[in-house]
């Protein structure tokens, strides 16, 4: 039997701001098989780390919302703040991450392949003045594994989309079910 591991970050101001995050993570935990879904405020992402590091499962994938999203890139890439560098993941591969609109008031950290095989990065290109972070590259990263959907919806109705959330839960369920 296939096993999963899905995590989701809220942004910030937690599930008042981000409760699309939670109706997704709940459709996922009623999804039949061994699934593991954890949801992280998004100042959490060092212990999430820890436990996608040490996840016993044959495919991981996250979801992060706003500063959920930029912490998910920390989380895969590490993250330089105040002249301190703290490293992201060591130890694992992460199947997909999915970053709906990171915001550009924090940093935004560069994706690789060591950590990271697909990403799809859901853009925000209102006149909001939050979100709007693009998301870099590395040189490891092949452009063609990064899918951007660009928005012209609220920053603060992204999560709760229901077009972006079916696009979400049937990209994680296309990796689960394709084993």
């Amino acid at each position: 039997m296939t096993s999963a591991t899905v995590v989701f970050f809220h942004g910030q101001g937690g599930v008042v701001t981000s409760g699309g995050i939670d109706q997704m993570a709940e459709k996922v935990r009623n999804w039949p098989g061994d699934i593991r879904v954890k949801i992280y405020d998004w100042r959490e992402w060092q212990h999430a780390m820890t436990d996608i590091d040490s996840a016993i499962t044959d495919y991981i994938m996250a979801c992060g919302y706003s500063m959920g999203a930029n912490a998910l890139t920390w989380l895969l890439s590490g993250v330089t703040y105040q002249s301190m560098y703290v490293a992201g993941m060591q130890k694992r591969v992460m199947d997909l991450g999915i970053f709906i609109d990171p915001t550009w008031l924090s940093p935004v950290s560069p994706l690789t392949s060591r950590t990271l095989r697909r990403a799809i990065h859901f853009k925000n290109k209102s006149l909001d003045v939050v979100g709007h972070a693009a998301i870099p590259l590395a040189p490891d990263f092949p452009p063609s594994h990064m899918h951007v959907v660009e928005t012209m919806e609220s920053h603060l109705t992204l999560d709760f989309d229901k077009l972006i959330q079916a696009r979400i839960l049937n990209e994680f369920s296309t990796i689960i079910e394709g084993a």
